[in-house]
């Protein structure tokens, strides 16, 4: 399943949507902002109920 979450891009400081997979565990993966167009480094922990528990953007070098 698919659910949204608002983040603030590291690198334009927009407020942006991402799209976030909800199966259970920690996750990092790549999503481009919509606004600038910089790669942001995602990492995410979905419990395992299927709950958003930690959403974490940073540059993609850092």
């Amino acid at each position: 399943m698919l659910e949204f979450s608002a983040i603030i891009c590291p690198y334009c400081w927009e407020h942006v949507e991402v799209p976030l997979e909800t199966e259970p565990g920690n996750h990092e993966f790549i999503e481009d902002c919509p606004v600038c167009c910089q790669a942001i480094l995602m990492r995410v922990t979905i419990g395992l109920d299927g709950e958003l528990q930690h959403v974490e953007s940073v540059r993609e070098n850092e």
